[in-house]
């Protein structure tokens, strides 16, 4: 059933418990990932002659829980900037503080590989984070979409309810967490194989963003804040294109040498 709106406390304490496993399920999907980059990472090099130098764990782990961290306090200070009022864990302004922070921090660690390297392997608890924020979202009855012919019915005393008449509202949060599940599965699985996976999730979240937001029943001034943000992940997804087509690039000539 979906939830009552903002003013329910039940569904309030169902929000902030999604939002806090999601940053969990986060942490815990990031330090997966870290252990398996790690024996993987060994492997290679003790087939290196001379041996390469040892991918560290302990420092991967402690740049992105340095990162989290920095995510979880400047949020509110990103949204400030745009003069909306946001959750302090807010996702998407998150997003944009842990990237440049991970980056920024990984780089006094060269030995761990290039910064960009070691953000994929981080990478997928990023949209597996947000899928369950966003079910918490559905179950508070907020970001809820506009009327539409057939979509979600939320109760009758409800926020949604009350503002739209009891119409029916695009799904727009289950969309988004489909959206984003599917996001984190492939990043995983292309992970795993071993191929470059960084833009994949700005560019998914970028553009899914940027559609929902035409059909999401937010306010001008949060409308624009959201449009800004995703405008920016778009711009580091193709950046973060860019870069992986370079690097491809100078591998396939390396192997030509």
């Amino acid at each position: 059933m979906v939830g009552n709106g903002a003013y329910d406390p039940i569904n309030m304490q169902l929000y902030n418990l999604l939002n806090n496993i999601g940053v969990a399920a986060a942490l815990v999907c990031g330090i997966v990932l870290g252990l398996f980059e790690w024996r993987r990472r060994k492997r290679v090099d003790a087939q290196l002659k001379p041996p390469g130098k040892p991918f560290n764990f302990w420092i991967a782990l402690l740049c992105m829980l340095a990162s989290a961290a920095v995510m979880f306090v400047g949020t509110s200070y990103v949204s400030t900037i745009f003069g909306v009022e946001t959750n302090a864990k807010s996702f998407v302004g998150g997003v944009l503080v842990f990237i440049p922070t991970f980056l920024l921090l990984t780089r006094f660690f060269p030995r761990n590989g290039r910064p960009t390297r070691q953000l994929e392997v981080v990478m997928p608890a990023l949209p597996l984070n947000l899928a369950l924020i966003r079910v918490g979202c559905l179950l508070r009855g907020c970001c809820f979409g506009i009327p539409v012919e057939h979509g979600l019915t939320y109760p009758k005393f409800s926020v949604p309810s009350i503002l739209f008449d009891g119409q029916p509202l695009f799904p727009t949060q289950p969309m988004e967490t489909t959206i984003m599940l599917l996001c984190c599965i492939l990043t995983l699985i292309l992970h795993f194989k071993g191929k470059r996976t960084l833009p994949i999730f700005p560019l998914v979240f970028g553009v899914s963003g940027w559609v929902l937001t035409f059909v999401t029943a937010w306010d001008a001034g949060t409308i624009r804040f959201y449009r800004i943000t995703f405008s920016l992940m778009l711009l580091i997804g193709i950046i973060f294109l860019f870069l992986v087509i370079r690097d491809s690039k100078k591998e396939k000539s390396g192997q030509k040498r």
